[in-house]
């Protein structure tokens, strides 16, 4: 199966469209996810529409039932559902749909599905996949606690609280085995990945530090794989001395904003 594009299948009928969505959305594993399907069906059927006004805000008002007030920079289940849309399809058409003769795709960065002509016969992905699935097991992602780089006792407060955030903002998605680090092993080096690894068992994992800055605290977050050693993202945040526990829960679901992104 290639990887996913833009580009629709030319000659495809509303009928064979129309059938294909209902064999996916018929199957097991979408049977058990309501909103998923929702979700496809609105996709499908504003695809062969031909809207071109489809966006974050629209798909949460019209089939997540958000108020007029839904703000996607704040709320991001229309991104995290994206993920897990993407997640089911490949699982569909590497199992019950391997023998369709069409795919439903949804590319990255838009959430109007495209048609792909397929040979039947499931093959391994050809992107990277960072974190594995195996035997039905769910992704696994660590949260390692957030080391304090200064001698002022406020830092490692806020990285205690900051962690604690980050582990219940994970947890609350459903879409991982969150699995939190020991807070007696933090360090102000690099956490040992192979340690991690072999302890907790564990895909990717989570961790940072925190510093004292002279307008409040400068956080550094990272996701990386345990196995590979590949640093998947990294980024810097700025929170201020005032209002801390507002700014922890802030930068926590900043940070798995972005992880929803990546895996």
């Amino acid at each position: 199966m290639g990887a996913c594009d833009n580009q629709p299948v030319a000659g495809v009928s509303v009928e064979e469209a129309l059938a294909e969505l209902d064999r996916v959305l018929g199957s097991k594993i979408f049977a058990h996810s309501a909103r998923l399907g929702r979700f496809l069906k609105f996709g499908v059927e504003s695809a062969l529409a031909g809207r071109t006004d489809v966006n974050e805000y629209s798909i949460g008002v019209d089939v997540f039932g958000r108020d007029a007030s839904f703000d996607p920079r704040i709320d991001p289940i229309v991104r995290v559902d994206a993920r897990r849309l993407r997640t089911k399809l490949k699982e569909y058409y590497e199992g019950e749909g391997a023998n369709d003769r069409l795919e439903i795709c949804l590319p990255l960065r838009t959430y109007i599905p495209v048609f792909r002509t397929r040979d039947g016969q499931p093959t391994p992905a050809t992107s990277i996949s960072q974190f594995r699935r195996e035997n039905g097991v769910r992704e696994s992602i660590g949260v390692i606690p957030f080391t304090n780089l200064s001698a002022d006792r406020d830092v490692e407060y806020f990285a205690d609280g900051l962690t604690e955030e980050l582990i219940f903002a994970l947890a609350t998605l459903n879409e991982w085995r969150v699995v939190a680090g020991d807070p007696v092993t933090r360090d102000t080096r690099r956490p040992d990945l192979r340690e991690i690894n072999a302890e907790l068992n564990i895909d990717g994992a989570v961790w940072g530090t925190v510093r004292k800055s002279e307008s409040g605290f400068r956080i550094s977050a990272q996701l990386f794989t345990t196995k590979d050693r590949i640093v998947l993202w990294s980024q810097m945040f700025e929170a201020s001395v005032d209002n801390v526990v507002p700014m922890q829960t802030e930068i926590a679901r900043a940070i798995c904003d972005r992880v929803c992104k990546r895996v």
